[in-house]
């Protein structure tokens, strides 16, 4: 009897011991990274926005939030979908959920997507939210995403570009897309780096019906009167309005005249500087410059270094390509991000 009593004890105290699970998206959205790094149960609903099974990429939402899910399921989910999705969280950009069950409830509307400028979608403010952005396309080319085919345009929008992926190949339309100004529908999530730093913007849409053509340009691109190499200048026209910014850390590699590198922590940055004062490898330094991506890397240009004195340890980590989103399988962009 003692031995029952003491078993009913434990269990109970076990049971009592173990976290509820989080019930809605509004409360796993408003952890913060280290709360969700401890893994708290959640069992929540959501409409899918955007499914990519081979890479297990969901996208859900639920009135105003969204988030990213890795989501391990042999569901064939489309927009509109709604679902119950049980798991955890995890810390990653901002918090995920990885999930361990998912049930389709029933399908329904879409949520209405928010229009969304530049300046809002590179400051992460509607990061996994159903949007609807407009641009001009200036690329539109096949690529690959864990063996399957996809389309993929880069949109000038004013600010700056968006890359869009669009899950299937279209390659007899794409010639017709060039210099277009489209209307894009989807999920958007940021483009990362192998230290979860964000390099840029990535849309996720199912079908090229999702771009629609508000207006075609006035020339066809392949019909253009051919440029002299040595004058092809003469069309340049940027307007340039990227503030300067200051970084701290430690220098990790240094070229005078050339390039150095700046760490801090698990974050680091290249410096494009002129300077050719002598700099130390393990020495505290400030960097001032102007911000931009280049080739996939956080990078400052029109830079200048100077060293604040002392030494940091520094720790050593492998960085890789840009993804779209941390948990995903490397493909269309490098794949060049993530999203959360």
């Amino acid at each position: 009897m003692n031995c029952v009593f003491f078993l009913f004890l434990w269990t109970s105290a076990a049971w009592a011991a173990q976290p509820a699970s989080l019930t809605t998206l509004s409360a796993i959205h408003s952890l913060s990274n280290a709360e969700a790094s401890r893994a708290a149960p959640v069992a929540f609903e959501a409409t899918v926005t955007y499914f990519r099974g081979y890479e297990k990429t969901l996208f859900v939402q639920d009135g105003d939030t969204a988030i990213y899910v890795l989501a391990t399921t042999k569901l064939k989910l489309l927009p509109g979908d709604r679902i119950l999705i049980r798991g955890v969280t995890r810390d990653s950009f901002r918090p995920i959920v990885v999930s361990d069950d998912l049930v389709l409830l029933h399908h329904g509307p879409l949520p209405k997507p928010v229009a969304a400028d530049f300046g809002a979608l590179v400051q992460a403010k509607f990061d996994c939210r159903y949007i609807v952005l407009r641009g001009v396309v200036r690329s539109a080319t096949l690529a690959w995403s864990s063996g399957h085919q996809v389309t993929q345009l880069e949109l000038a929008m004013h600010g700056g570009y968006v890359g869009v992926t669009v899950d299937e190949g279209v390659l007899a339309q794409l010639s017709d897309l060039l210099d277009t100004e489209v209307e894009v529908t989807g999920a958007v999530s940021g483009r990362f780096d192998g230290k979860m730093q964000q390099t840029g913007v990535l849309l996720h849409t199912d079908s090229i019906d999702d771009v629609h053509v508000l207006r075609k340009p006035l020339v066809d691109a392949w019909s253009l009167p051919a440029t002299p190499m040595d004058k092809v200048l003469k069309t340049y026209d940027v307007e340039d309005h990227t503030r300067r910014v200051r970084v701290e850390g430690s220098i990790t590699y240094f070229e005078p005249a050339r390039m150095a590198v700046l760490q801090d922590g698990n974050r680091s940055i290249r410096v494009l500087t002129p300077t050719i004062d002598p700099l130390r490898v393990g020495d505290r330094a400030e960097a001032i410059g102007m911000p931009f991506v280049d080739n996939g890397f956080l990078t400052l240009k029109l830079a200048d270094v100077r060293s604040t004195g002392g030494e940091a340890p520094i720790s050593r980590r492998l960085s890789v390509g840009t993804n779209s989103h941390p948990e995903s399988t490397p493909s269309t962009l490098s794949r060049s991000k993530g999203t959360w």
